[in-house]
């Protein structure tokens, strides 16, 4: 069972997950469609309902013209800051 402190850090990434697919211009449904998949899926990701692995999120990057390193790195910076607020 996830603790708390990943239940947040997934909330940053699903959040930086749907700001990618904001910024371009792609809803739910055209974004599942690019990526072969039920538009539930990209739901289910968003909502925290499902998780997702590196690939898929690399995945998702490349649909949404983001750049994987930069997208990971921006989430680093992101989680390094949320650390320390905690601390």
């Amino acid at each position: 069972m996830p603790t708390r402190q990943w239940d947040e850090q997934y909330a940053v990434l699903r959040a930086q997950l749907r700001a990618i697919r904001q910024k371009a211009k792609l809803t739910q449904q055209v974004l599942a469609d690019k990526l072969k998949k039920p538009q539930s899926y990209i739901s289910k990701i968003e909502s925290g309902e499902r998780g997702c692995n590196l690939f898929e999120v690399r995945s998702i990057c490349k649909a949404c013209k983001t750049d994987f390193v930069k997208f990971v790195s921006a989430l680093d910076k992101t989680l390094a800051k949320q650390v320390v607020k905690a601390e």
